[in-house]
């Protein structure tokens, strides 16, 4: 049977806990709404002159905002629909999701995940035709559940060109196994880490806040760093 899976607190994996709407929860999937990511718009008005000024791209890109995905559900027949069955499953959804950061997965889409918080919509739900409405505000962008990881190794003293596809949107990929200061250099910019954090270690994931993986391929040379160095991302689609 169709529906959505749960994972509270952490990514999908083998050791995360996921909860399935109807093989964990016998519940029924009526309906799913899952709404597109809406662009946000930006225009300013030129007092005593025509139209306006469009800067929704002003900032780097158009930005998109949060949606929100509504599930209804249904209690099965054999689950004994008594008032005392119905606000067991209630309790035991409150318990799982309500106001939990949450990973949900449809099982009509299971190769991306969604993102962020969930509730019990108590007045959309209806105890009398035993169905509950659970509500999910999520990032706007859908997640690939599989990760990309391109690992390469850096020969000291020489400059190692890379290239990386991204099929997603422009994203922030995550840098691992840095054995000491790195610069990327791309598009004529170059992108650093001086040296590790504080407490880090070579397999901790560091993030360069200005460097960003576009569209398509990406070409670019790591040129101060040596030894092993991955890069990490899930790419975001709309």
């Amino acid at each position: 049977m169709k529906g959505v899976s749960f994972s509270v607190g952490r990514l999908f994996d083998v050791s995360g806990r996921k909860h399935h709407t109807y093989d964990d929860w016998g519940l029924l999937l009526a309906s799913a709404d899952v709404p597109p990511a809406k662009p946000k718009f930006s225009y300013v008005d030129l007092p005593g002159g025509h139209g306006t000024i469009d800067l929704s791209e002003a900032y780097g890109g158009l930005c998109y905002e949060d949606r929100e995905l509504r599930f209804v559900l249904y209690m099965k027949p054999n689950e004994g629909l008594t008032d005392e069955a119905y606000e067991s499953k209630k309790a035991e959804l409150l318990q799982v999701l309500d106001g939990r950061e949450t990973y949900l997965r449809l099982d009509t889409d299971k190769v991306f995940y969604y993102h962020g918080r969930c509730y019990i919509d108590e007045w959309a739900s209806d105890k009398l035709l035993r169905s509950f409405v659970i509500v999910a505000k999520v990032k706007p962008f859908r997640f690939k559940c599989e990760q990309t990881f391109v690992s390469v190794n850096v020969p000291t003293g020489e400059n190692l060109s890379v290239t990386i596809q991204n099929d997603g949107l422009p994203v922030k990929p995550m840098i691992m196994a840095i054995d000491g200061p790195i610069i990327i250099r791309m598009d004529g910019e170059d992108y650093g880490i001086r040296q590790l954090p504080d407490g880090a270690t070579s397999a901790t994931l560091t993030l360069l806040h200005n460097f960003v993986l576009k569209h398509g391929t990406n070409e670019f040379e790591i040129v101060v760093g040596s030894g092993d160095v991955a890069f990490v991302f899930n790419e975001r689609w709309l």
